[in-house]
């Protein structure tokens, strides 16, 4: 039994900012989001290969349901969407030659609005809370902050990064990834060791 294991006093998901919709797949006649826009924002599709045809998207324009179709004329090419779609409900491609497709939540001016995707779910941790207090320095952003440092079981298919989000089953509460985890173990990795700061209650 991993070190870990024995230790875990909660269980963690991991989940990453993205600005995708829809992560890149293989062109078909119909897709499914992998997730929903942060706000509402035109849908950005990125066509590749020598895409012919059109993509519809089709969700939520000012609370009714709306489409737009976006027409892709033999080369790769990112259209985007004039409507601003707070929901997607799917995507349906009338498309020859295209390869891969993927689809972002953009900002009216074309900066990527991100939602988060879940990269692991549920898995044993060791959670130390410290700074229990904040101070305040002379350079903003620099105060001391409450959070919590995370131990959490190596595994090769997965790697914690500055930025994601733990969030702790028990109780819900939810801590940002500051700085560079590091692997720790006497032969091989066995654990991330992960510095996280206590963040405000968001949806992710």
């Amino acid at each position: 039994m991993s070190t870990i294991a024995t230790l875990a006093n909660c269980l963690v998901t991991v989940k990453r900012p993205t600005a995708y919709l829809l992560d890149a797949v293989a062109v078909a006649a119909s897709h499914t989001v992998d997730r929903q826009p942060a706000a509402a924002g035109p849908v950005q599709v990125d066509v590749t290969g020598s895409p012919t045809g059109t993509v519809t998207v089709a969700g939520t324009v000012n609370g009714l349901a709306d489409t737009e179709a976006l027409t892709y004329s033999g080369a790769s090419a990112v259209r985007t969407t004039t409507k601003r779609f707070s929901a997607v409900s799917g995507m349906t491609t009338s498309l020859s030659g295209g390869t891969l497709i993927s689809a972002k939540s953009v900002s009216p001016g074309g900066a990527p609005q991100s939602a988060y995707k879940t990269v692991v779910s549920d898995r044993p941790a060791e959670r130390r809370v410290r700074g229990m207090q904040s101070f305040p320095m002379l350079i903003p952003g620099q105060e001391r902050k409450e959070g919590a440092v995370f131990r959490i079981q190596y595994e090769d298919t997965w790697q914690p990064l500055q930025g994601d989000v733990l969030v702790v089953a028990s109780d819900s509460l939810e801590y940002e990834v500051q700085g560079k985890p590091r692997a720790f173990g006497d032969f091989a990795p066995d654990h991330w060791q992960i510095q996280s700061d206590l963040i405000d209650a968001r949806t992710a």
